[in-house]
């Protein structure tokens, strides 16, 4: 006998008005198999509240961040399409500079910014750009070299995995940043 089933037969009640007949071990094995079943599912559930090693709730992720999108890899791994949604998720953010560490924090990366303008409260007004010029930043990724090439370990044509990084970073900073915004991306070598 199971530990569920033994676990619903401790919570049928005592005494004369139960009977004690073959049919409530029965009843408290069809119970305990569903019992198991949901224990189950909500151990899953509870594990999977890194979105990196989501399998049940994935696609309700992608859905709900309308992924993928034209920044999303190719490469369709449970994994990989785990990454791109916390991504999406972290690029909901603000246009901080921390809100940009933080995202370059999510895919690995550690950055410097090295212009990026102030925001000035009522200086614009309705439908133009904040400020008098558009939102231009300067982001340096100071560990791309040391990740970029690993010797021996990929063949001609085949592409990087932090190329793959890289791209996705460089995307979900493009989403972060508003329609009249633009940003440039140096690495360092």
């Amino acid at each position: 006998m199971s530990d569920y089933t033994e676990a619903i037969k401790r919570l049928f009640p005592r005494g004369l008005a139960w009977d004690n007949n073959p049919i409530k071990d029965a009843l408290a094995a069809a119970f305990a198999k569903t019992l198991k079943a949901l224990d189950l599912d909500a151990k899953a559930l509870f594990l999977e509240k890194f979105a990196t090693k989501q399998k049940q709730s994935l696609g309700e992720w992608e859905n709900q961040l309308a992924l993928p999108d034209r920044f999303s890899i190719e490469d369709d791994t449970l994994s990989n399409r785990g990454f791109a949604v916390v991504a999406k998720n972290h690029s909901k953010g603000g246009q901080s500079k921390i809100s940009f560490h933080d995202l370059a924090k999510a895919y690995g990366f550690k950055i410097q910014i090295i212009t990026f303008p102030a925001l000035i409260c009522g200086v614009a007004v309705v439908g133009e750009t904040v400020g008098a010029a558009p939102l231009e930043a300067t982001i340096k990724i100071l560990d791309y070299a040391d990740e970029a090439i690993h010797v021996g370990e990929y063949i001609v044509g085949s592409n990087l995995p932090t190329d793959e990084k890289l791209t996705n970073f460089i995307g979900a900073c493009n989403r972060k940043i508003a329609a009249y915004g633009k940003l440039h991306f140096v690495t360092e070598v």
